[in-house]
């Protein structure tokens, strides 16, 4: 067969034109902008005959039937985060569109069936937990837990979700779509600035980092900041300062990564010292002991930080996940691809986490490939990956699921 990257990067800017805007990408998913990007992949995907479903977790899947029920499956996420990139997910996705497209003018039957699936809420802006849609296919969701989340407006899961299709009580059947699966494959933009110093365009995955999402809830005293001295306070805002430094600190220390990537206040009025604040924290390490290590030290730590600011704290576990290995084979089968490609085989850990974690995780056979991201930047309208390395990068992903197939 023959592939075609270009189509990959004229796909790419017409889903951009059609779901951002000069902030950049807005397909926050659960949101109609969202959902448009589902119809367009649908559409395109009914243009080369390959069929497309919604599962009841949100995750849109297009099938390529074969003569044998075993299939190879390629995915990533449509969803961003507000003002996101233009490559975070979509690549991968678009990738395995582009393979299905080249797979279907060939006019043949492949043996096995192809796959390609978008999972539902990957980045877990929503919902302060990532991976809904593919945690729900590995079933490594505990719902007890997916019922208490609170979307940014205030919405229950279900409330929200309901409305595109999906219930949470119906997950635990979206595990079929993954039942004749024989391997699981996952191009991603690498997100960091590893390849971009190494000078070459793409790597390997042999795993991704394990995760601990945690939210500090500080509960103080409201008081006018030019009347209240400064002895005395119970300012939540200081003690919420604190813990930010200190989870920097920890991961500088420990090693690993580890930040504050949200703080609300209350009631965040320039003259009134606050009364309360909520940051979520996230710890990432590739050893699980030193991640639960972590963990431990800096919830320790929050207790005494808000003991001696005089302020309450409540601790809310919101997520986690173990590191997670790819399978060998695969990853060395990418190696070789990679090699081939560039001259050089490179393979390197993601410290991001990605929905090919949790298909590891289901017991399928998975691995990833990395391209090159300029300065490392994602999560930004600045995120750029070049041309020719996407070329490079669909070419050798194809190089792979026709390996597998």
């Amino acid at each position: 067969m023959t592939i075609n990257p270009d189509r990959v990067l004229r796909d790419l800017e017409e889903l951009a034109q059609l779901t951002g805007n000069g902030g950049g990408a807005q397909r926050l998913c659960w949101t109609p902008t969202w959902e448009n990007a589902r119809i367009w992949l649908r559409d395109k995907a009914g243009q080369v005959g390959m069929q497309s479903d919604n599962d009841e977790a949100g995750n849109q899947w297009l099938t390529l039937t074969g003569e044998s029920e075993e299939a190879i499956v390629v995915g990533s996420h449509l969803d961003s985060v507000s003002d996101g990139g233009k490559y975070d997910g979509a690549l991968g996705v678009l990738a395995g569109l582009e393979i299905g497209r080249a797979l279907a003018e060939t006019g043949k039957r492949q043996s096995k069936t192809f796959r390609v699936v978008s999972f539902a809420d990957e980045e877990g802006v929503q919902f302060g937990r990532s991976l809904i849609g593919s945690g729900a296919v590995a079933n490594t969701l505990r719902l007890e837990d997916i019922r208490k989340l609170r979307s940014l407006k205030g919405e229950s899961v279900e409330e929200l979700i309901n409305a595109y299709g999906a219930s949470i009580e119906k997950f635990e059947r979206t595990g079929r779509w993954l039942k004749n699966a024989r391997a699981y494959v996952e191009l991603h933009i690498e997100q960091g600035p590893v390849l971009e110093r190494l000078g070459k365009p793409l790597a390997a995955v042999s795993g991704t980092y394990g995760a601990d999402r945690y939210q500090a809830t500080f509960s103080g005293r409201l008081d006018h900041i030019a009347a209240s001295p400064m002895i005395g306070r119970k300012d939540a805002l200081v003690a919420a300062a604190r813990v930010i430094t200190l989870v920097r600190d920890t991961a500088l220390r420990l090693g690993g990564v580890g930040s504050v990537g949200r703080c609300e206040v209350t009631p965040n009025f320039t003259t009134t010292v606050a009364e309360g604040s909520s940051i979520i924290i996230e710890h990432g390490h590739d050893d699980l002991e030193v991640l639960q290590r972590t963990g431990r030290i800096v919830r320790n730590a929050i207790r005494q930080i808000a003991a001696e600011e005089g302020v309450d704290v409540r601790l809310d576990d919101l997520w986690s996940t173990p590191p997670v290995r790819f399978d060998p084979h695969l990853v060395s089968i990418f190696e070789e691809v990679v090699g081939n490609e560039q001259g050089k085989s490179i393979t390197i850990p993601s410290g991001p986490l990605h929905d090919a974690a949790e298909v590891a995780a289901a017991g399928i056979p998975t691995a990833m490939l990395f391209v090159r991201s300029r300065d490392g930047i994602s999560h930004s309208p600045a995120e750029f990956t070049d041309d020719d390395d996407i070329r490079q990068a669909v070419v050798a992903l194809n190089s792979v699921v026709e390996r597998l197939l």
